[in-house]
């Protein structure tokens, strides 16, 4: 049985195979026999990052609720972000895996990597409320 604390750990330190790694999950749910992996070689990371995209995208909103509202994303500190990113992998990808959307149980571990190390989840949440006196 694999660490998903370890697996977490290498998936920070090598953003780009947290991409490959959520690709070929990606691929994996996808019904057309023409996108199914046959070990051929993978797309470059700026081309996975542009499949990853496309689907933050389309999944947009369900993520706003799961993630900006539900674990509250933007009210989290810089140095909370920076310094829990491994607790914050765990966080969102046990939200993910939770959701009950094939489209968003995409290799839960990986799909949240790829938010936390890419900084998707900034843009997707937003910047944090200011404190008005």
């Amino acid at each position: 049985m694999t660490n998903p604390e370890i697996e977490a750990d290498a998936l920070l330190a090598d953003p780009d195979e947290a991409l490959r790694r959520w690709y070929a999950g990606y691929l994996a749910g996808e019904e057309d026999p023409d996108l199914i992996l046959s070990g051929g070689h993978l797309p470059s990371p700026a081309k996975i990052q542009e499949f990853f995209a496309q689907w933050l995208q389309n999944h947009r909103h369900q993520l706003q609720r799961l993630l900006c509202e539900q674990v509250r994303y933007a009210r989290l500190s810089d140095r909370s972000k920076q310094l829990s990113e491994l607790a914050l992998i765990a966080l969102i990808a046990g939200t993910l895996s939770k959701a009950g959307t094939n489209d968003l149980v995409i290799d839960p571990l990986a799909t949240a990597a790829v938010l936390v190390t890419r900084r998707h989840l900034d843009n997707l949440c937003g910047a944090p409320p200011v404190a008005t006196a």
